[in-house]
């Protein structure tokens, strides 16, 4: 699903490159069941730099999250963004994969619900 290129990773399915995924990880507070919302980001290459596609980033919670995760510099920064995560997702929620995977980055725990939005 991810190849990497020159300076950056780019994710394809069935042929289609996408610039990268954005993921969402929640946790239930009750039962402690992890699970991750996936969606796939598009841009383009303009002037030698890749630019998100603005037909994908037309709503404004976008920008504002883009805005607020640009402050982002260093290893261990963390923000608070407060927002609907279905104000970022398209507008077609019945199309997606699901399936039982781990997370991306250490510890890499196992069984967690997946699910990304095609």
């Amino acid at each position: 699903m991810y190849a990497r290129g020159s300076n950056m990773i780019s994710c394809c399915i069935n042929g289609v490159k996408y610039a990268g995924e954005i993921h969402f990880v929640y946790q239930n507070p009750v039962t402690s069941q992890m699970a991750v919302l996936g969606m796939f980001m598009q841009s383009y290459l303009h002037k030698k730099r890749f630019v998100f596609d603005k037909n994908d980033l037309t709503r404004d919670e976008w920008h504002r999250y883009f805005d607020t995760a640009k402050t982002l510099t260093s290893e261990n920064d963390s923000i608070l963004f407060d927002s609907n995560v279905t104000l970022l997702m398209g507008e077609n929620l019945q199309d997606f994969w699901r399936y039982e995977g781990s997370l991306t980055t250490p510890p890499c725990t196992e069984g967690i619900i997946w699910t990304v939005f095609k």
